[in-house]
């Protein structure tokens, strides 16, 4: 993977205008599904209309941990006490933390 940084150059799709040129700028970018805004996301921006048009693979992992991290802040559920006694008792028997284990096993 080649890393790329601030100023670099290169050509993407645009819609309705084909290939352009882009510059590669450090954006706040808000995730269109969840809404979430994540700051200093490395993107190919068009450099006529300042459109944001690509993101390159290096960026990916700090949206994906914005959006992940949007869903645990948006689960919220009513279960019995007893099954969050169950998931703590599951949790302590493997060895991981409750906090993480019961919402996966929710969702």
């Amino acid at each position: 993977m080649k890393i790329l940084r601030e100023g670099d150059r290169g050509y993407a799709l645009a819609p309705e205008r084909g290939r352009v040129e882009i510059v590669y700028e450090y954006r706040t970018v808000e995730l269109e599904k969840s809404r979430a805004t994540v700051g200093n996301v490395l993107v190919g921006v068009d450099t006529e209309t300042g459109e944001v048009l690509t993101v390159p693979a290096q960026s990916t992992p700090k949206l994906k941990a914005a959006r992940e991290a949007r869903k645990r802040e948006v689960m919220s559920v009513r279960m019995p006490r007893e099954l969050d006694d169950v998931l703590h008792l599951v949790a302590d028997r493997y060895r991981v933390a409750p906090r993480q284990f019961a919402p996966a096993v929710i969702r």
